[in-house]
Formats: structure tokens, sequence, C-alpha cells
């Protein structure tokens, strides 16, 4: 199915017919155009600063000059949720890691026949690799548990997944490292999302998890059921964030 992986002394493999991988940068354009194409307003590059509470809800909040009145409040904001939280009096813990993925420039042609993206064998003494290829023909990897070497990534380690991953894929070695995005990942204290409305301020609701762009059309979809129809999504029970009082 994939001539171009060389899979050397690999005894098996798994595929999985039903996944696929989209560009989260893409998606979050796409999803901010249509939300100015419905009316709604986003705002860039002003973070928010306060969270008026009283009376056990949330007012408005404060982004640079502007007060911003709010009937609900949804917290999504990755590593930074537990301070924006703070700001409404919300408890939150964390026990953030750091993450570090490196792009490629661009290659000719497609990297894979049939599938959308590459797990390396996770019983080899070498890094742990990803690797998808973006629709512009970058192709993205990401490597080690957590980032590279669970550090702050440098142009070294970027050569360096990159040159692991021409070891799996020779059409990669073409390519060169064109952008390593660095960035603090979000883990709630156990491990766990945390979805839901906060008790301690009811209009206040609560997204943080690791594995975020993952799930997100699964907790953007019972999200805006929660908020919208008042209603109470079973499944989510287990991730409210009582738990951890």
């Amino acid at each position: 199915m994939e001539q171009g992986i060389r899979f050397g002394d690999v005894t098996a493999v798994s595929f999985t017919e039903s996944d696929g991988h989209v560009d989260p940068v893409r998606v979050a354009t796409a999803c901010a155009r249509r939300v100015r194409q419905l009316g709604g307003e986003v705002i860039f590059d002003s973070p928010v600063e306060a969270i008026t509470v009283s009376g056990g809800r949330a007012r408005a909040l404060r982004a640079g000059d502007r007060e911003i009145e709010a009937d609900s409040i949804v917290i999504a904001g990755g590593a930074a949720s537990p301070k924006l939280a703070g700001m409404a009096g919300i408890e939150l813990g964390e026990a953030h890691s750091f993450g570090s993925t490196t792009i490629t420039t661009p290659l000719d042609g497609p990297l894979f026949s049939n599938i959308a993206a590459m797990h390396t064998p996770r019983d080899l003494p070498d890094s742990l690799l990803n690797i998808r290829q973006l629709s512009d023909g970058s192709v993205m990897i990401h490597g080690g548990e957590h980032g590279i070497n669970g550090k702050e990534g440098s142009r070294d380690d970027g050569d360096r997944l990159l040159e692991e991953a021409v070891g799996w894929l020779p059409a990669i070695s073409g390519a060169e490292v064109a952008e390593i995005r660095r960035a603090t990942r979000p883990v709630p204290p156990d491990g766990h999302p945390v979805l839901g409305y906060a008790r301690k301020v009811g209009n206040v609701y609560i997204a943080f998890t690791h594995s975020g762009v993952s799930l997100a059309p699964l907790i953007g979809e019972f999200a805006a059921i929660e908020i919208l129809d008042g209603a109470r999504i079973a499944a989510l029970e287990p991730y409210r964030l009582e738990r951890f009082s």
C-alpha cells in the first residue's frame, strides 16, 4: 500500500482506514471567517485582562480597552486556561508540558498513497515520530514523548528529526527545515479533559484538555449543545471540574 515507506525489520503494522487529518491553522482560519459571515466579531491580539463576576455569574470581560458583556464565557485558552479561570475565581490545576513540531519545505508530490499520517514503532530506542503532509506539500514532524527531547526545540533538533524521518521516508530527503513551532501543551492534573460549566461561576464554560486539536470537533459540538440548549451530556459527566473538589 505504501511503497515509499522503508519498513526495515518491522514485523507488524497497524492500518486504520477511517483515519484522517486536517491542518488546524486552516481550520481555525475557516472557523473565524464563518463567525464573521454569521455576524460575529473575531478579535485577535487582545489578551483578556480581567473577568467581572458578581452574584455567582460572570458579567463581562476586559480585553485591552474594551469591556465586553457576556451571557456566557467559554474558557478554551489551552495552557493559559488556568490563568483565565483564575480571573473568574475558578481554580483550574494543570501539569503542562512543552511541545515542538518541525515543518519542512514543501515536497513536489504526495508523501503517502493511502494513509493520512504515520507513527513510527513505539518499541524502538529512536524518537517516536508522527509524520504527515499538509496541503501545501510541506511535512509536519513531531518527535519524542514531549516535544524534542522534552525541551525548547532548536534548529539542530529540527534537522535531527528530519534526518530520522528520512530514514523511514526517503522521499523527504530533498526537504529542509522551514519552521519549528513551539508551544506549552495544556495537561489537566489527572491527564483527562475538564469540560462543562463551573459550579462556582454558573455561566463560565471550561474546555481544557490535552489533544485539544484532535478532540475539538467533538468537544465543540457537545459544548454548543450544553451552552445553547441547557442540556447536560451524560458522556461528559466524568470530565467535570468538580471531580477535583
